[in-house]
């Protein structure tokens, strides 16, 4: 379950970016931009705490929106959370936090649309057998779909629903998920994804850290907004 997502750029006072014309149609884990602190509200750079003048200029984050002096504000990276089309200027410690994220805009985003093969159990259990298919995000990543040899055709869930994402790591058990998420009804349902048995247990594993990751980043943008 895709929309059609048209986006377009725009110019901001931090930078070109390319935004959706709809927000309902945005990725869960980008994030607006921050409240700039003031010119007139800071008299010293936010980390070093020298004070301002003619030489020493005032500088903004362009994820946290604090002041600093270009030395304390002098990282240049890519901030895909906020959709910027060029690199921008991080402080030490949100530049720390972009690093981290771009690891999963850069790799762990293209595991996650790609997908993992696992078995669907709902709860509760039933003596059926399990059937097979490959769990996978969507390119507009909003929503997890399930594609396969599945007898009953099974909702893609929208990831804003999910209210829970547990992996699951005990040896007896193989590898997989428990999912917590609130259907279009509003009703709570829950879930199990599980590794079958023939799988590249590896590539499971790696996708399941993929998407815990990217669940955390969801929840911390909606907390933020």
């Amino acid at each position: 379950m895709e929309n059609k997502c048209i986006k377009r750029l725009i110019r901001s006072k931090s930078g070109l970016r390319i935004v959706t014309t709809d927000d309902t149609n945005k990725s869960p884990f980008l994030l607006g931009e921050p409240h700039w602190v003031p010119d007139k509200d800071s008299v010293c750079c936010t980390d070093c705490k020298k004070k301002f003048d003619f030489l020493t200029r005032r500088h903004h984050c362009r994820r946290c929106g604090r002041i600093y002096c270009k030395n304390c504000c002098d990282f240049r990276l890519e901030l895909p959370r906020m959709c910027f089309v060029d690199p921008v200027r991080h402080c030490e410690s949100c530049a720390d936090i972009s690093r981290k994220e771009n690891e999963f805009f850069d790799k762990e985003l293209k595991m996650l649309t790609g997908g993992a093969l696992f078995q669907l159990i709902k709860l509760p259990e039933s003596n059926e057998k399990r059937s097979e298919f490959i769990c996978r995000l969507s390119q507009d990543h909003r929503y997890l779909n399930f594609d396969g040899s599945v007898e009953e055709e099974f909702e893609p869930v929208q990831l804003a629903s999910i209210m829970e994402l547990n992996l699951l790591r005990s040896p007896d058990v193989p590898p997989g998920m428990f999912v917590t998420y609130m259907n279009n009804e509003g009703t709570v349902k829950e879930m199990t994804l599980l590794a079958p048995p023939d799988c590249n247990k590896n590539h499971t594993i790696s996708w399941l850290s993929a998407m815990q990751n990217g669940f955390k980043m969801a929840t911390d943008s909606r907390n933020i907004s």
